[in-house]
């Protein structure tokens, strides 16, 4: 009983405010998948997805604009093959944004320390400009 309460307080704790959006990002062979949990607290998020390419390199994390779509960007981060699963907070007010990481580990003593640039697209309900977000969080 004391594990089932246990495991109900941390899964909880890894649960982002807001509207959520789900999605699973993977590298770009489709290898170390990583479920994404993105709580929206603006009403302005209409959907999320994996970036398989462009997303290497560079400070991380980031934003950069989608230059296919004005009202989409790609977000880059950092994570670790021991990882197992992250959180995003999207949150803002009059026309300033931030976007808060949180990478969470699992515990495994095979476990390489490869380091994991994930990229995640999302979209929005009008435009959003990516340098109006400030990224902050990941490895």
């Amino acid at each position: 009983m004391a594990g089932v309460l246990l495991s109900a307080v941390l899964v909880a704790c890894q649960s982002p405010a807001g509207a959520q959006f789900h999605a699973t990002v993977v590298q770009p062979d489709g290898s170390y998948p990583m479920p994404v949990v993105l709580g929206d607290e603006t009403g302005l998020v209409t959907g999320i997805g994996s970036v398989r390419d462009g997303m290497t390199g560079g400070d991380l994390p980031a934003a950069v604009a989608d230059p296919t779509e004005p009202t989409a960007v790609f977000v880059s981060w950092g994570t670790g093959a021991c990882d197992s699963d992250t959180t995003l907070s999207f949150q803002g007010t009059g026309g300033s944004y931030s976007l808060d990481i949180a990478v969470h580990s699992r515990l495994s003593l095979g476990c390489t320390a490869q380091l994991l640039v994930r990229g995640l697209r999302i979209e929005f309900s009008q435009h959003v400009p990516a340098d109006a977000i400030h990224v902050s969080g990941g490895r």
